[in-house]
Formats: structure tokens, sequence, C-alpha cells
């Protein structure tokens, strides 16, 4: 397959996904611009949650994985319905991230307001306008991850949760990488493209440490959504401690399998040095890999630089595979199961 072809990525499935991937960095800067007024303040905290699922759900995973680097205070990504006892009274700020996928988000602020947890919805759905008919605390920001990722910053800087994470430099990062990403360019000199002949036709492994675990979760899931390709993450030091045993893989699994390892120059040492040797090992052992390394030097621009690059690649996968990039029809089926249920 071509990747060169412009009849490939000028189709309007490939182009509506396509205009989602290319707006990550203005969609960031909307989040963050719009978060610099939202009449939202919380003072007495002792601990976050963040809750959504699908796009918002890789927002909150992405937002508690910087916080885990410098926040003042806790703050937990939760991707499942209902949320955890603990929860519990005022000192606690459940924030939900109202997407498309609605009913676990819906649970979740039930059941925030039962445990007397302070709370807010971000979102633009049917949700966010039934609850701002109803008078409850909603910002109706979200969408796309970009946008919830910056909103939530800024609610953080806001509030003294986070100090400034530098999103005006991340957003021209991101503008500045993205020329070499688009679909004009060639493969030769489009990163994103060859990578994307790397994974195809094989069992996709993600495999990151420290502040690129949220990257690696939506490379995964980028790649289910946009290729209908198998993907999966393995997290270091987890790895080495049992899935390293797994490099004596049968020949006919090894040959269809590649880790794909995410490095960052934050990463500690050993983190580093644990990714180099376990990426050597699978390849002594005949199973590809390769690797990304991700912009900026910074836990937001690196973290940012690594959602672009995996989007990309997700989206030139598909295109290589000969699918559609666009919402596949048994999501929609699942969804209208899941509601003739309730």
């Amino acid at each position: 397959m071509n990747l060169d072809d412009e009849r490939l990525w000028s189709m309007p499935e490939a182009q509506a996904v396509l205009m989602g991937v290319q707006n990550m960095a203005e969609e960031l800067w909307r989040g963050w611009q719009m978060g610099q007024a939202l009449p939202f303040e919380v003072t007495s905290l002792q601990q976050v949650l963040v809750m959504g699922v699908g796009e918002a759900g890789l927002a909150a995973e992405a937002f508690a994985g910087l916080a885990e680097q410098g926040a003042r205070l806790p703050v937990l990504a939760w991707r499942r319905g209902g949320l955890p006892r603990w929860a519990q009274g005022s000192h606690t700020l459940i924030l939900c991230l109202a997407g498309a996928e609605e009913g676990e988000v819906r649970l979740a602020w039930q059941q925030a307001g039962e445990q007397g947890c302070r709370r807010l919805l971000l979102g633009e759905g049917a949700l966010a306008q039934q609850l701002a008919v109803q008078q409850e605390p909603v910002w109706r920001v979200g969408g796309s991850l970009g946008a919830w990722l910056g909103a939530l910053l800024a609610l953080a800087v806001r509030n003294a949760w986070l100090d400034d994470p530098q999103v005006e430099r991340t957003r021209a990062l991101l503008m500045e990488r993205q020329v070499a990403l688009l679909p004009e360019t060639p493969v030769a000199a489009n990163p994103a493209k060859r990578m994307a002949g790397q994974l195809l036709g094989r069992q996709v492994v993600i495999v990151a440490a420290d502040g690129l675990r949220p990257a690696a979760q939506a490379w995964k899931e980028w790649i289910n959504r946009y290729a209908k390709n198998w993907a999966q993450v393995a997290w270091l030091p987890e790895l080495d401690e049992d899935g390293l045993a797994a490099t004596c893989l049968p020949a006919e699994v090894a040959t269809h399998s590649v880790l794909v390892f995410l490095r960052a120059a934050n990463d500690a040492p050993r983190s580093r040095l644990r990714s180099d040797l376990t990426r050597e090992a699978f390849l002594m052992e005949g199973v590809a890999t390769d690797f990304y390394d991700a912009a900026g030097t910074n836990p937001l621009e690196q973290l940012c630089s690594a959602l672009q690059f995996g989007a990309f690649t997700a989206w030139y996968l598909a295109l290589a595979a000969g699918v559609e990039p666009g919402p596949a029809p048994v999501l929609a089926a699942l969804d209208e199961m899941l509601e003739s249920e309730n």
C-alpha cells in the first residue's frame, strides 16, 4: 500500500479522522484558554478523581500521568462505571469527562452526589446539556483528548495543584513537528508513515515507563479504533518480571509481533536502561522491535508529542491496511444493546 497515494487519504472517511488527529495542538490550546475563564474554584481538597471512558478516559489518564509528576495532591484517573468507596466527602473532587459514551459517566456523577463529593462535569453532549438545565456544575468543553487535557491543566494551575505546564510552548512544538507527519510529506521524510509500515500485519505491543504510560495506552486504543488492528500495552519494569519470558515464542507468533518502545529524555536512568536491555532481549529472540523518542524537554511536551505521533501512526496504519479509520459498526451495535438494557 502506497501511503503517498493521495487517493488513500483524500477519502471523506479518512479526512474526517485526520481532522481530529491534526487538530490536537489547537484543541489543547482551546481547552487551556477556556479554562482560564472557568468560574470554578475549589479549596480544601485532599484528592481528585478524573472519570471518563473512551477518548475522555485517555484525557483522564494523560492528566493524571502529568499530575503524578508534579501535582500537590493525589490525582487518579478512573475508567470504570461507579466510583471507589474511598471517594467520599467534600474533600474529594470528582471531575467527570462526558464524551460519546455517557452511561458510565452518568452513573459516576450520580454516585459522586450520593457520596457527598464535590463534582464538575466537562462535556458538550446530551448529559452536559441536561445537567446545565438543572443548574448543576457543568463546563461546556471537551469532545477531544486535547481539549479535555488543556481544560484540566488550566483548572489545576488556577487552583494551585500544578505549576504552569507550558501549554503555549507545547502547542508550538506540536505545530512544528506536525509538518513532517502530514499526508503530503512523503514516506521518505515522514516517520509516522514509516512506523505504520513496521506495524502492518502484526500484533502490536506498546511498551513504556514513567511519564509516557498514558501515551502508550492511547497508541493501543487508537490502533484498535482506527486500524482495527490488535494491540496491547506493557509497562516497565513489570514487563521484565514476567513478559520477558515470552521471548521464547513460537516462530509463527514472533514473526507476526512487534514491540514499540516509547522513550523520553526525562525517563529515569534505570527505566531507560531497562528499555534498551529489554528491547535487545526480544531482538535476540527474533521478535521485531521499534522505538519512538518523544520530543521536548518537559513532561507535557514529551507526553503530547508522543500522543501526536501515535495518532498519526494509527491513522496511517488504517490506510495501509485498507480499512476505514472511522468508528466500527460493531461499537455502535454494542452501545445500542447496552442502552436497551437500561
